[in-house]
């Protein structure tokens, strides 16, 4: 809502007068003004000149003119937007949550009145006082991104103030070496937590985690796959990787038909230990169940998810004696570190594990390769004809 401040008459040389009018509009920062010349000081005058200067004003304000928003109400119209956009449930869930975190800060504001300065902070405080990772600082960017995009797209803000956000990221090379370097198993490491899963009677899991270090799935992509998905040609297995299985508030668990990225859609080969592992699991099912399932009684039968098999980690793991953050992704990346080892092209690597850039999987990658090169370096000392 436009707010106007009382008008000025100020005498000009040549005996007429400047009538001016001041006024403050949400769609933009400061006072603007507004002036006509009127030939004498009168009311009617007067009277006269304030309308021909507001309906200048509006004029001015219709051509950039800015509807007030708050981050609050705006969040809405941003989780509507996903919605139509087809954004995964998964990733839509993650983006909600980081929105609902910035509108405990932001909420009641008015988007046209944040400033670069306050986002920077802001950012800058998450690295280094909530000592927040740059990954997930990232994460807020991309959000805050979104929200100045659709703002300026929709009228809700003059300009998009992310030009002028920079996100100071910390240096996290020794953390990023260290977690490369822990990233994934040995087969002895590998030995033992597929023991611990049959010690707890649960073979489904020990087969499950041995699955994704054979194939390099995901956890959801693995937990996803139905029998209809594995087929053979020329005397070798494949699977084709469809969709991703994720936890639908009021439906349970559910078959997402989309992967994380574009290029997590992809048909790989099985290795001959994954085929008797789908030759198992898949004994008296249909084609369209899954092939990982578990009973939690001698009747039913649930389809295992990634909430369970990280549930069922987490109480394992403390048996292990492995120092490592042991999680489903690390079977992933331990078929990785094992492709690596065996000589496979990055690549392919790259290609069969489904990566949009080929970032985690070429520092793995690297790093299993450099190690294998201090190997050959010892060896060469003694290299001779």
């Amino acid at each position: 809502m436009v707010k106007y401040y009382s008008p000025q008459v100020t005498k000009l040389q040549n005996g007429k007068y400047k009538y001016s009018i001041r006024y403050r509009d949400p769609s933009f920062e400061g006072i603007h003004k507004k002036s006509i010349t009127i030939s004498k000081n009168t009311t009617f005058a007067r009277t006269n000149a304030e309308k021909v200067v507001k309906k200048k004003i509006e004029e001015q304000l219709s051509q950039y003119s800015y509807t007030p928003i708050t981050f609050d109400e705006l969040g809405e119209k941003m989780i509507d937007l996903w919605e139509k956009n087809g954004i995964s449930y998964k990733t839509k869930r993650g983006y909600r949550s980081t929105l609902n975190n910035i509108n405990k800060t932001f909420g009641k504001m008015l988007v046209s009145q944040a400033t670069a300065v306050q986002i920077n902070r802001y950012i800058n405080d998450l690295l280094y006082k909530s000592n927040l990772s740059n990954s997930t600082a990232h994460v807020y960017f991309n959000v805050f991104s979104q929200i100045f995009s659709y703002a300026k797209q929709f009228g809700y803000a003059k300009t998009n103030i992310m030009e002028d956000v920079k996100v100071n990221y910390k240096d996290e090379k020794a953390k990023k070496r260290y977690r490369v370097e822990n990233w994934y198993l040995t087969d002895d490491e590998i030995k033992i937590i597929l023991d611990k899963c049959t010690e707890k009677n649960r073979p489904e899991y020990a087969d499950l985690f041995l699955w994704m270090c054979l194939t390099g799935m995901r956890i959801g992509e693995a937990c996803a796959i139905q029998i209809k998905n594995i087929h053979i040609e020329n005397e070798t297995y494949y699977v084709d990787i469809t969709g991703t299985m994720i936890s639908v508030v009021g439906q349970g668990e559910v078959k997402q038909h989309a992967t994380k990225t574009e290029k997590s859609y992809r048909t790989i080969s099985l290795p001959e230990q994954a085929v008797q592992i789908f030759q198992l699991h898949s004994k008296n099912k249909e084609p369209d169940d899954f092939l990982f399932t578990s009973k939690n009684s001698k009747t039913s039968t649930y389809v295992i998810n990634s909430r369970t098999a990280e549930a069922f980690l987490r109480r394992i793991r403390p048996y292990t004696n492995i120092n490592k953050k042991v999680t489903s992704h690390i079977f992933r990346h331990t078929h990785v570190s094992k492709l690596a080892e065996l000589g496979f092209p990055l690549d392919y690597i790259s290609k069969r594990v489904g990566h949009e850039s080929e970032g985690i999987t070429r520092q793995i990658y690297l790093h299993v390769t450099e190690q294998a090169q201090k190997t050959y370096d010892s060896k060469i000392k003694k290299f001779k004809f």
